[in-house]
C-alpha cells in the first residue's frame, strides 16, 4: 500500500469511529431549560399586546378592506369579447352616461395587415376597445378620423393637424 491509501483509511477510520461515538452517546438537551422558559401570563399578555398593536395598524385594516371588496360581486363582464370577424365588443352591462367634458386628441394612426390602431390621448386602441378615460368605445378607425361613441351617440374625431379640424377655441 502507498503512503496515500494509508492515509485516507486512516480517515476513513477514524470518521466511522467519530460516526459510532455520536450515535450510542447519549444525546444532551440542546432546546431551552424549564426554568429560562418565559411564564404563561408573560406569553398571554405578549400575544393579547400584539393583537391590539395590528388592530390599530392601517395596513391590517386596508387588508380588511381589500378582501371584503373582493368577496364582493363582479357588476359587470370585465373582459372583451370578439366577433367571428375578430372585432371586438365591449363589455356588457356597463351603460353608465359616458362624460361629457373628456377631451379627445386622435393623434396617430396605424395599420397593420390585421389591424388599425389609433393613437387617442396618447394611448393606442383597436376598433371594439374601451377608451381608458370614459365610457366611449373605439366604433371605427380611418386614416384621417376616428369614430368613438356609446349605443346612443357617435363622435367624429379627425386627425391632430389635419384641415377639416374645427378651429380650437
Amino acid at each position: 500500500m502507498t503512503t496515500r491509501e494509508r492515509i485516507l483509511v486512516a480517515l476513513m477510520i477514524v470518521a466511522i469511529v467519530a460516526g459510532g461515538y455520536l450515535l450510542l452517546a447519549k444525546p444532551t438537551p440542546s432546546g431551552p431549560t424549564p426554568s429560562s422558559a418565559a411564564p404563561p401570563d408573560r406569553l398571554n399578555q405578549m400575544v393579547v399586546e400584539l393583537s391590539a398593536a395590528l388592530e390599530h395598524n392601517d395596513s391590517v385594516q386596508t387588508q380588511r378592506r381589500i378582501l371584503q371588496l373582493a368577496e364582493t360581486p363582479w357588476r359587470a363582464q370585465l373582459f372583451l369579447t370578439s366577433n367571428p370577424d375578430g372585432r371586438f365588443n365591449a363589455p356588457a352591462g356597463d351603460a353608465a352616461k359616458p362624460p361629457s367634458n373628456v377631451a379627445f386628441t386622435y393623434s396617430g394612426y396605424v395599420a397593420t395587415a390585421h389591424h388599425k390602431v389609433a393613437v387617442i390621448n396618447g394611448l393606442e386602441y383597436l376598433q371594439g376597445e374601451r377608451l381608458e378615460a370614459s365610457g366611449y368605445v373605439v366604433q371605427r378607425i380611418e386614416a384621417q378620423q376616428v369614430i368613438i361613441g356609446t349605443d346612443v351617440i357617435s363622435i367624429r374625431i379627425p386627425l391632430e393637424g389635419s384641415e377639416d379640424r374645427p378651429p380650437a377655441e
